[in-house]
C-alpha cells in the first residue's frame, strides 16, 4: 500500500468535516457532469473536470497534511462561484443571484459551510503549524 490516506481522524473537526464535504462535492459534481445537460462547451467541461480534480486533490491533501493541499481545497471550495460566474458571462447575462447561488439555497448552504470550515481560524492555525 502507498501509505496515502483518504481521511485523517487526527485533524481538527473543522478540517475533518471539510475533508468529507470536498469528497461529497466531487462525487455530486461528477454525477452532474455525467448525467447533466447536453450541449456544454468544451471549455465548460474542462473547467468542471478541473473542479472535480481540485475537490479530490484538495481532500487528499488535507487528509495527508500536505501544505499544497490546503490552497487547492480553498480554490475548490470557491469553484462553484467561479464556474457560475463563467457560465453567466458565457450566456451574456450577468445575474448576481445566479452567481452567488441564491436559486439553490441548499447547495449554497453547503458551499458556504465548506468555505467557512476551510477559512476558520482553527483550520488555518492547524495548517500553518502541522502541515508539511
Amino acid at each position: 500500500m502507498s501509505g496515502r490516506r483518504w481521511f485523517n481522524s487526527s485533524l481538527p473537526q473543522t478540517l475533518q468535516i471539510a475533508n468529507i464535504l470536498l469528497y461529497l462535492d466531487a462525487f455530486f459534481l461528477l454525477i452532474n457532469i455525467l448525467g447533466g445537460r447536453r450541449g456544454l462547451g468544451g471549455i465548460t467541461l474542462i473547467l468542471l473536470a478541473a473542479s472535480v480534480a481540485a475537490y479530490v486533490l484538495g481532500g487528499l491533501g488535507l487528509a495527508n497534511e500536505e501544505k499544497r493541499g490546503y490552497p487547492v481545497a480553498v480554490v475548490a471550495a470557491f469553484s462553484p462561484f467561479i464556474l457560475r460566474a463563467y457560465l453567466s458571462f458565457q450566456v451574456g447575462v450577468l445575474e448576481l443571484g445566479f452567481i452567488l447561488g441564491f436559486n439553490q439555497p441548499l447547495s449554497l448552504l453547503f458551499e458556504v459551510a465548506l468555505i467557512g470550515l476551510l477559512l476558520h481560524t482553527q483550520s488555518k492555525s492547524y495548517v500553518k503549524t502541522w502541515f508539511h
